[in-house]
């Protein structure tokens, strides 16, 4: 094993009670023997640790870039729309509040944790030092009412994050010696086994037995792609998994002796060694954050890196207890429902679900750009790279003896109301690529993360050094297309994207990662983004000629990094999280001054169960149609999702549909979080010209966490402090009454709910969006990612900080992105609904001018 002591993690804190732990279990593995009877001893319970090489082992795509001298003059920051100078607190003008008590006087996106509150102000404008109008922010940390769900449950003393040793639970059996003549022997059939499938790829592509472009089977392939490394990295992995199993087989091992026990043997003096990739080398001073994300950690340089394991809150969940998923209900006898057959039942399915009146259309929109710069997962690929196909075009299965071991198809009931009567009885899915495991030993399969963990912006620039040197550009900038001012991202004029047809004139664009087509008004944040990086560069050359290319770039992309981070924290999380949470979390943004929040022990990587279920919220939040606007807020134009999938082109080069289009993003609500999803992604998901049906995301979603090994909702519930259900009644408390009885009719026992079901159908917790279950996991993600980055924006006392002028990224809200029409871009509330005079003062500030 590469570590040998278990390092600390923030763990998934309740936001109703303390964290419970099952008891620890023995260890499968006692002694590794070889074939002369040299016994390896193991050192309670795991294996003893290989030592370190001396020197620092160099990864392929670590990128060191030597310091430059910068200067930060402020008339560039009011060049690219930010205020000059972030002014200290005692320069701040006092003010009182009707209803918060004293505050100070400041512009609004330094107040945007507040904006909720502060609607209930009559009149909570107020003049700032410069003599513009501001609003008046309350000073200080909230206080909260003593009778409030979070005070009767917490220890006032402690941190809502809690720090514990995420020691692994081992098998709890007799103690085995595994010999290394039997290791060996695995080893060697497992490359036997992924040979074998080798040739089945090649044969599948011969064949054709491939999805059809135009599908929604490809469509849905086509948007999770990562370069050849990193599937060969997957290959590699999964080689482990077929090894694992044949030394389950060998010891008649349990499915927790095997997944979790045989972590205790190491791959690294086996022919599988390079599984485990080696560990990056790091430049001890550079300026700038790797593109791949590594070496943010000088201590584990591969915390958060590009084609790394995604983290998990609780062991695996496997039928095998390495990769076979789990089909099997808690009532013996029984099997788990298909989950086609249950998001027809857990959930309410409508043509238009529930608008959400408070929000705008963007926080739905802010949050799936954000979730696809820090989470994709890959699925398995063929031969060449090809898709797979598990289901034939009519919806039947392919033949057991031409289906690739990555399918996992969902069974469709032959009553389905709408696959029914086309005789679909099958949906395509293909299994997530797997990861080398982190600590080089063999045990469950672990899912890759293909892009950086970080909040970096990665989504425009991408995760591997590849993807930014065809992006880039001339002095510091990226390509574009189209003519200025309107210029757009590069386009695919080579088929470089699968969305790209060039016979039907569909022509994608490109970016840092591949989802950016999906749907036009992720395109056009996406674009924003790519805008204000190419006008800070451009900016930064005027001001500095003697900068070398690669400093203006890594300057521009620095400071839009930070912008997105700060509009994350500080408008994004407080909606979705609620204000009491972030100041409990510590993840408040400042007025001034450095935070100071980085922890060299907080793991920042993507958790399993986040990205595979919880932040999967967003679904929830879509809204069926995309709807454009004129200037004057009448609309233009309205189509449905499944219309505009993949279609970017040309109708975005178009400077009235794209302003027309962000508009529409201020324009039109958001959905409510709830157990409530539009049709149009239930059942025509990446619906193709000539298909009659779609793909249904929540099945997705379902078969994915399944996929993926999470265990049940209610071991969630558990980690995140509520009590474990053991009737259905139980959910009583998170869950209303016909929630409760969808569930019932959904699955055969209360221990078999899946995490994402159980997840959209609480109550939302008071000021937030979310239930306590989802909340625990979303907050405690966001609070690793701020406390584990080592260039966070905000953070002292690094080589990488800011100087103080550039925290006038506090200034830079999402208002600030540029924009032709200098549009209100984004104020997550709807504060037209509101007739207050803090209201009108605000729309005033942001409406065209």
């Amino acid at each position: 094993m590469r570590w040998n002591s278990v390092k600390p993690i923030f763990v998934l804190v309740t936001l109703l009670s303390a964290v419970f732990w099952s008891p620890s279990l023995g260890s499968v593995v006692e002694s590794v023997v070889d074939d002369v009877d040299n016994e390896l001893v193991l050192e309670d319970g795991q294996a003893s640790v290989l030592p370190e090489d001396d020197g620092v082992r160099i990864e392929e795509e670590a990128q060191v870039v030597e310091d430059e001298e910068t200067e930060e003059d402020p008339g560039f920051f009011r060049s690219i729309g930010l205020s000059p100078f972030s002014l200290p607190r005692k320069n701040l003008e006092k003010c009182e509040t009707k209803h918060f008590g004293q505050g100070y006087c400041t512009s609004f996106p330094r107040c945007a944790m507040w904006v909720e509150a502060l609607r209930s102000e009559d009149d909570g404008s107020c003049d700032m030092s410069d003599g513009a109008k501001g609003v008046c922010c309350p000073m200080g940390t909230p206080t909260f009412d003593a009778s409030d769900h979070f005070q009767t449950n917490y220890d006032n003393e402690t941190s809502l994050m809690a720090v514990f040793d995420r020691a692994d639970r081992q098998a709890n059996v007799n103690t085995k010696t595994v010999r290394r003549t039997d290791i060996r022997k695995a080893c060697q059939d497992a490359i036997k086994s992924v040979t074998k499938i080798q040739d089945l790829e090649s044969a599948l592509v011969q064949l054709n037995i491939l999805p059809r472009k135009g599908t929604a089977t490809y469509t849905h392939q086509s948007l999770f792609r990562v370069p050849e490394s990193a599937y060969e990295l997957g290959r590699r992995a999964y080689a482990v998994a077929i090894a694992t199993a044949s030394l389950q087989q060998m010891y008649s091992l349990k499915p927790e002796e095997a997944g979790v026990g045989l972590k205790a043997v190491d791959t690294l003096q086996t022919v599988l060694r390079d599984a485990c990739p080696p560990l990056p080398q790091c430049h001890p001073h550079a300026r700038y954050r790797n593109i791949d994300g590594s070496c943010n950690n000088r201590v584990r340089p591969d915390w958060g890196k590009t084609f790394t394991a995604l983290f998990r809150l609780l062991q695996a969940r496997y039928a095998d207890g390495i990769w076979t998923s789990r089909s099997a209900s808690a009532v013996p006898g029984i099997s788990l429902p298909t989950p086609r057959f249950i998001s027809r039942r857990a959930v309410v399915v409508r043509d238009r679900s529930t608008d959400f009146s408070g929000l705008t259309l963007m926080v739905m929109q802010w949050g799936q750009l954000l979730d696809h710069d820090i989470a994709l997962s890959p699925n398995f690929v063929g031969g060449s790279n090809a898709m797979l196909q598990c289901c034939t075009p009519t919806g039947q299965y392919v033949p057991s003896s031409l289906r690739h071991p990555s399918c996992m198809p969902i069974p469709v009931p032959t009553n389905d109301p709408l696959y029914g009567p086309y005789g679909k009885v099958c949906m395509n899915f293909i299994r997530s690529t797997p990861a080398p495991r982190p600590d080089c030993d063999f045990g469950y399969v672990e899912q890759m993360n293909g892009v950086t963990a970080f909040i970096d912006a990665s989504s425009v620039y991408g995760s591997t050094v590849s993807v930014v040197a065809d992006l880039r550009g001339p002095r510091g900038t990226l390509k574009v297309s189209g003519v200025h001012p309107h210029t757009m991202m590069p386009l695919d004029l080579n088929g470089k994207t699968e969305c790209t047809n060039l016979e039907k004139n569909h022509i994608c664009f490109r970016a840092g990662e591949t989802r950016i087509n999906e749907q036009p008004h992720l395109t056009v944040i996406h674009t924003l983004f790519h805008r204000d990086h190419n006008r800070i560069a451009a900016e930064l050359a005027r001001l500095n000629p003697h900068w070398t290319d690669n400093v203006i770039f890594q300057e521009a992309r620095r400071i839009v990094g930070a912008k997105m981070q700060h509009i994350t924290y500080n408008e994004f999380l407080p909606v979705l999280l609620g204000r009491e949470v972030m100041f409990r979390y510590g993840m408040n943004t400042l007025l001034s001054g450095y935070a100071n929040r980085y922890d060299s022990t907080v793991n920042p990587s993507i958790s399993n169960a986040f990205s595979a279920a919880a932040f999967r919220l967003g679904h929830s939040l879509i809204s069926s149609h995309i709807r454009m606007f004129y200037p004057n807020y009448q609309l233009m134009d309205e189509k449905n999702l499944t219309q505009v999938f993949n279609k970017p082109f040309p109708s975005l080069m178009d400077i009235n549909v794209f302003n027309g289009l962000v508009r529409g993003l201020v324009a039109t609500n958001t959905k409510k979080f709830d157990n409530e999803f539009d049709r149009e992604i239930c059942d025509f998901l990446f619906k193709g010209e000539d298909q009659p049906f779609g793909l249904d995301l929540l099945a997705l979603n379902i078969q994915r966490s399944r996929d993926h090994g999470l265990p049940p909702y209610n071991q969630y519930r558990k980690l995140c402090g509520l009590r474990e259900a053991q009737r259905f009644e139980d959910l009583i408390d998170v869950m209303d009454y016909a929630s409760i009885e969808r569930l019932r009719q959904s699955y055969p026992s209360v221990h078999d709910i899946d995490l994402f079901i159980g997840g959209v159908n609480e109550r939302n917790l008071p000021g937030a969006m979310l239930g306590p279950t989802f909340l625990c996991i979303v907050a405690d993600q966001f609070a690793r990612l701020q406390r584990g980055d080592r260039f966070f924006y905000d953070e002292g006392n690094q080589p990488t900080s800011f100087t103080p002028e550039l925290f006038n990224i506090r200034s830079g809200f999402l208002s600030n992105l540029p924009f032709d029409s200098h549009l209100l871009l984004c104020v997550l509330f709807n504060l037209k609904d509101s007739g207050s005079e803090l209201t009108r003062t605000l729309i005033r500030a942001f409406e065209p001018t």
